[in-house]
């Protein structure tokens, strides 16, 4: 007979309730018994003893949209107990993509996410055009690890309607009803909601689209969300100007919250260093409940190490010179480095940064020289200790430091430590979500696929500050909750049996290692296996034993019933 039965395990159900020693019994790719010493139908085993027994994780913030197309086994993420990702974040998506500006789309898409343009033009089965109903069938089609559900990106739906002006005018009011049209076009064909973004640049400095909307755009935009109870917008607000960022929220409960429109926001701040900025984050979360906006924080349980490479990166937006050094052409590089009026320019823009508090190059003492191209080094200092010893500007430091090591040498920073008691409070407050790893973004900058797994290793294992029925609701039932995937997220009969197996002394958050798999010849980060004994997406492991199974059960956009 096939099935599984998960045997001698302790179940932590996802829904915050004790732990309990039970069997689980899987048929047909749902949960049908859960109990103790349940008798074998003749199905194959797992053994569980020593080990918990959870739902599968819910990762509530990736950019999977190109990837899982060109790598559909989505790895890191699967060997960390990810069988769930939510996609098309910060408001810009795969779909629609209107023909005329198709590419200015796409390269906005990798600008922001720091991808290869390479990787979506050659590996992205484009052809849908302007229809999310396509958009879906087409990626429905594409078998993947684990499941993947996502927004559609407003960025999308005013260069869809506006075309180039998108950059730089409100709509009109009929722009505006052809954005909510094909809205509703999407949310009937499986989208989760909106998701828009109010804080970044496009590569040549100006505003996004989506941040030159008016509050009737996005009026037009919500009351077609509140025709869909479970709809949810994702909003990325200036969290890094705090002079803006409550603003910024306030402004999205006022026009979201009286139509009853569910808004999940980035990112609570939870640094040890803005102390401040934290009360203010927690202050902010708790007046946009009160004053009846159904908002959900999201934040990062975790400090990230972040790398600094010179090919592409985000990181150099809020210094004008060095950005636009990064984006010219490859032969022009060197030269531009050596360029005294440059290098002016370039003193200047990091003396004047137009970066968050705390913004690396404003404390290069924590910036570090990590890896050489060609080994001539230094490494394994600080910038600034670098500028110190020969005696110049950090911004000139770096420039030297790049002429001796090559374009392609690697600097990183170690994350500030974080406020653990308030990341107790937040995983114990019933409207946030832990973890937004953004995965399958930034993949020359961080891997975040460990985000979930520290969750469990430090603050439980380690430290014991959270229980491991906290920490599993947090990145399971809760966010199913939230997100209203009822067909998973909980160990319960009739459950898709999306399952996690692992036992807390055997799972580790690995260190990033380079992978040179990235389409066009490009690298990433990625990490080690985390240890799980088993990930299960509808029954069928995708890991076993530590290791990938090469099994592609996922599919995406499957929690929202398609239109006819």
């Amino acid at each position: 007979m096939s099935g599984t039965l998960i045997r001698g395990g302790t179940v932590i159900d996802g829904t915050g309730a004790p732990g309990f020693a039970a069997d689980v019994r899987i048929e047909n790719g749902l949960i049908a018994e859960v109990g103790a010493n349940l008798k074998s139908h003749g199905e194959s085993e797992i053994d569980a003893r020593g080990a918990f027994v959870t739902p599968g994780f819910i990762d509530s913030h990736t950019h999977l949209d190109g990837a899982m197309f060109w790598a559909p086994d989505l790895d890191p993420i699967p060997g960390y107990g990810t069988t769930t990702a939510v996609m098309g974040n910060c408001g810009i998506t795969m779909a629609p993509v209107p023909p005329k500006l198709g590419k200015e789309v796409i390269e906005l898409f990798c600008y922001l996410e720091d991808l290869p343009v390479s990787a979506f033009e050659e590996h992205v089965p484009w052809g849908w055009g302007m229809s999310f109903a396509e958009y879906r069938r087409k990626a429905g089609a594409c078998p993947t690890s684990i499941n993947l559900e996502g927004y559609v990106g407003h960025v999308n739906l005013r260069a869809a309607v506006m075309g180039e002006s998108a950059w730089d005018r409100v709509a009109t009011a009929d722009e505006c009803r052809q954005m909510a049209d094909l809205l509703d076009e999407a949310m009937r064909n499986g989208a989760l909601g909106l998701s828009t973004n109010l804080m970044d640049n496009d590569q040549h400095h100006r505003p996004i689209p989506s941040r030159v909307a008016d509050d009737a755009e996005f009026e037009a935009l919500f009351d077609v969300m509140a025709r869909y109870p479970e709809a949810v917008a994702q909003i990325e607000a200036r969290f890094a100007e705090p002079a803006h960022f409550a603003n910024d929220m306030e402004r999205m409960a006022r026009l979201a919250g009286p139509r009853g429109v569910r808004a999940v926001w980035l990112t609570m701040p939870t640094s040890t260093r803005s102390a401040e900025f934290v009360a203010e984050g927690l202050a902010l979360h708790k007046r946009l409940r009160t004053g009846g906006a159904d908002f959900w924080a999201t934040f990062a349980p975790k400090p990230i190490s972040i790398f600094l490479n010179f090919d592409h990166s985000l990181m150099f937006e809020w210094m004008p010179a060095w950005h636009d050094m990064m984006y010219s052409p490859k032969d022009q590089r060197e030269a531009i480095l050596a360029d005294p009026q440059w290098r002016a320019k370039a003193r200047h823009d990091m003396d004047h940064h137009r970066g968050p508090p705390g913004y690396p190059f404003e404390r290069p003492d924590v910036v570090n020289l990590s890896y050489s191209e060609n080994g001539v080094g230094p490494v394994g200092i600080s910038l600034g200790q670098y500028a110190r010893d020969v005696g110049l500007h950090p911004s000139d430091a770096m420039a030297n430091w790049l002429q001796i090591n090559g374009l392609g040498s690697i600097m990183s920073m170690m994350g500030d430590s974080v406020d653990e008691p308030t990341i107790g409070k937040l995983i114990r407050d019933p409207h946030t979500l832990s973890c937004p790893n953004d995965t399958g973004a930034h993949l020359q900058l961080f891997e975040g696929g460990g985000q979930i797994l520290y969750l469990l290793t430090h603050y439980v294992r380690d430290t014991g500050q959270l229980s491991i029925e906290e920490a599993v609701h947090s990145i399971t039932g809760k966010q199913t909750d939230c997100f209203g995937l009822h067909d998973r997220g909980v160990i319960a009969v009739g459950k898709t049996a999306d399952i996690n197996v692992f036992a807390l002394n055997e799972i580790e958050m690995h260190a990033e290692e380079k992978a040179f798999d990235v389409p066009g010849g490009s690298w990433r980060f990625v990490r080690k296996p985390a240890g799980f004994r088993t990930t299960l997406v509808k029954g069928t492991p995708i890991f076993l034993n530590g290791k990938a199974t090469g099994e592609r059960p996922g599919r995406s956009f499957t929690s929202r019933p398609a239109s006819h």
